[in-house]
């Protein structure tokens, strides 16, 4: 958890509060077959993740949820794996975009972005 709140810290230094329109996740997609493991440091879309590889936004992985909610928001996914971490592994893609099956704590993200809590936290996040 303190390697969660250091890289969450890190990520709030390195993006400061102007450049929203800068996108933080700047890594290449990792192959198909491999597996990532890092916290969530930034959440594109309602489908699409940002896994910190390292300290650097250049070495944060984009990561599209194989099983995203149909009419998932951002809000929720946000709610569901904000600085959680996560195991992915990437299933299919290339290197602009990488689809994964992700799990936080040995359940998929799929399957918590359904539960009700999570649609509780989304509501709470906006």
């Amino acid at each position: 958890m303190k390697r969660v709140l250091a890289s969450v810290t890190l990520a709030a230094a390195l993006l400061g509060g102007g450049s929203a329109a800068a996108t933080p996740c700047r890594g290449d997609a990792p192959p198909v077959g491999s597996t990532v493991r890092g916290p969530v440091l930034h959440v594109l879309d309602g489908q699409t993740l940002c896994v910190a590889l390292s300290p650097s936004p250049m070495d944060w992985a984009p990561l599209r949820l194989a099983d995203a909610p149909p009419a998932g928001t951002r809000s929720l996914l946000m709610a569901v794996t904000f600085a959680q971490d996560v195991d992915c592994t990437v299933v299919e893609g290339e290197a602009a975009e990488a689809v994964a099956v992700c799990a936080i704590r040995g359940r998929r993200i799929g399957d918590l972005a359904k539960s009700p809590q999570a649609a509780r936290r989304a509501k709470a996040w906006r």
